[in-house]
């Protein structure tokens, strides 16, 4: 199920979880194009992208006004757009609404249906879970028409930027809730040197997370040369080729919409090339995260990182 985000930092409701995640294919119906969505490499941005090119965002608007007077709103407006259905149905449809908040999951167990619950607390986001007509299509082999595309991230920013993301500051995560631990979490997740302890915190979801787009491919049967890569760091340029790429190949020449806007975490890479399938190659990333560690516990230097032998892919 997918997740819409009708409450909390964002000024508009924006899908925050697809249904459509690894190894599953996002498939817009609207577009002949198949997106694998790597974890930490934009897939909320490109989820809401594909959105846009799909017609969704007007019905996720309406979801948001709705929310504006809570749950009772959310289910006024289900129950209007589903006048003609029988009462059990409508009546389930609100309730699925609620996701977490559904009156069938009890208290101790809301937060374990959350994905990343403490992170969503902390924004104080409202989330509802729509209809699978309002979310984008899944497809787990694409047609061979649809031309593959997945968008690469350099391998460090993107491991820097889970970890900030789900380890720094998370209790739960024992001495590696700090960016003085990043440098043996990274030697971990990259195989160069495991530590048990990392190992006993590290969950499935983690997994998920970190695993490498080389082996993503691999799960899903797709050789490299038969995807188009998109690179993160210039996303805007690479998104205007894919657009000329699909008008020469399929005739698609509508002019494909912007990309919502994103926050970048890990900041540009100098060598655009570290952002493949293989492991990076690239300069220096910038600092990211300093307006959330303190100067006793500042994110290291990602060149320190970057310099530390063995690290080759991730």
């Amino acid at each position: 199920l997918c997740a819409l985000e009708v409450q909390g930092p964002r000024h508009r409701a924006v899908l925050v979880r697809s249904a459509c995640n690894p190894p599953l294919w996002m498939c817009p119906l609207a577009a002949p194009l198949a997106l694998l969505l790597l974890p930490k490499a934009a897939s909320t941005s490109l989820s809401n992208w594909v959105g846009l090119l799909d017609g969704f965002q007007g019905r996720w608007s309406a979801f948001r006004a709705a929310a504006g007077e809570g749950d009772k709103g959310v289910a006024r407006l289900l129950k209007k757009r589903f006048a003609n259905s029988s009462r059990a149905i409508v009546d389930a449809l609100v309730e699925r609404a609620r996701g977490a908040r559904a009156t069938v999951i009890s208290p101790p167990e809301r937060r374990r249906t959350v994905v990343f619950s403490d992170l969503r607390e902390r924004t104080g986001a409202l989330d509802v879970v729509p209809l699978a007509s309002d979310c984008p299509a899944c497809c787990e082999r694409p047609a061979p028409w649809r031309t593959k595309v997945v968008v690469g991230r350099h391998p460090l920013a993107r491991l820097v930027s889970y970890f900030g993301m789900a380890w720094l500051g998370n209790r739960h995560r024992g001495n590696f809730s700090s960016w003085s631990r990043l440098p043996d979490w990274l030697l971990h997740v990259t195989g160069v040197s495991p530590s048990a302890e990392v190992a006993q915190i590290f969950g499935p979801e983690d997994e998920y997370h970190t695993k490498p787009l080389a082996d993503w491919l691999a799960e899903t049967r797709v050789a490299p040369a038969e995807v188009t890569r998109l690179r993160l760091e210039h996303l805007e340029t690479d998104l205007r080729e894919l657009g000329r790429v699909l008008c020469k190949t399929h005739s698609f020449c509508s002019r494909l919409p912007p990309l919502p806007r994103r926050r970048l975490e890990g900041g540009p890479v100098s060598d655009t090339s570290g952002g493949g399938i293989g492991g990076p190659t690239g300069q220096p990333l910038q600092r990211a995260h300093a307006g959330r560690a303190s100067r006793k516990d500042a994110q290291p230097s990602l060149w320190h990182l970057w310099s530390m032998a063995g690290i080759r892919s991730a």
